[in-house]
């Protein structure tokens, strides 16, 4: 329970975490050794061409390995600047190996390292729709940061309605979608959220949508007067926490 008490407290500032990281998901880690350096497309999302470009001279030796992410996308090559179509998202490294100096003895072989996003897709979205059975709890904390009481569990059935690809019902609900960047693409699911309300704006409701997985974790916490900074009474409960969890 105390694991569930700190995710509780800490969500908002996973949210926000979560949504900087999905926007910057498309950025590489360069590594230069000496003056060589590589550069790759700037879309990098499966399903379409991403190609790889360096500056080492036409003159000199080089052999491209890529590897990482699922191992039926590795491969290597000796093109000047390779392409290649991931067909599943992930972490890849890309390194050219200059005159056949695989030790990198003399620190000359560049790298980059790129995330390989899935494109959106609002097909998935659409899955979201339907009757689903929910398991779901509730469950309150006293004092923060110390303990969760959890004090209801008990299961529903409803459905979730698809308004548009950026908009669904929950419960009669309005979430938003805050996850998807038609550019750069998701990482493994949508996230809808709800407005935030109280004097601080600390209450939230989040969805997210595991479309591997087809799987719905939602989250609603209202504001009842708890302020994360502020100290509480004991006997005023810092806010009611409902979780609803389901698999199609």
């Amino acid at each position: 329970m105390k694991l569930l008490s700190i995710t509780k407290i800490l969500l908002p500032y996973i949210i926000i975490a979560s949504i900087i990281f999905l926007y910057s998901c498309h950025k590489t880690q360069n590594t230069q050794t000496g003056n060589y350096y590589i550069t790759a497309s700037d879309t990098l999302l499966t399903g379409t061409t991403t190609r790889f470009y360096s500056n080492v001279p036409n003159n000199v030796k080089i052999e491209w390995k890529i590897t990482g992410g699922d191992s039926g996308n590795n491969f290597t090559s000796n093109d000047i600047s390779p392409a290649h179509v991931f067909t599943k998202r992930g972490l890849y490294n890309a390194t050219i190996i200059i005159n056949d100096d695989s030790a990198n003895i003399n620190r000359k072989n560049p790298g980059l390292s790129v995330y390989i996003n899935q494109p959106y897709d609002p097909a998935r979205v659409a899955m979201v729709q339907g009757t689903r059975w929910w398991k779901v709890c509730q469950d309150s904390t006293t004092y923060p940061y110390l303990y969760t009481d959890t004090f209801l569990k008990y299961t529903d059935t409803f459905a979730v309605i698809v308004v548009d690809d950026s908009t669904i019902i929950f419960k009669n609900d309005t979430l938003k979608d805050r996850s998807h960047d038609r550019i750069y693409g998701v990482w493994d699911s949508y996230n809808f959220q709800g407005a935030t309300t109280g004097p601080d704006g600390y209450s939230w409701k989040n969805l997210y949508y595991y479309y591997d997985r087809d799987s719905i974790v939602y989250s609603w916490h209202s504001d009842q007067g708890g302020f994360y900074n502020k100290p509480l009474n004991q006997v005023v409960p810092y806010g009611i926490t409902t979780s609803y969890y389901s698999h199609k």
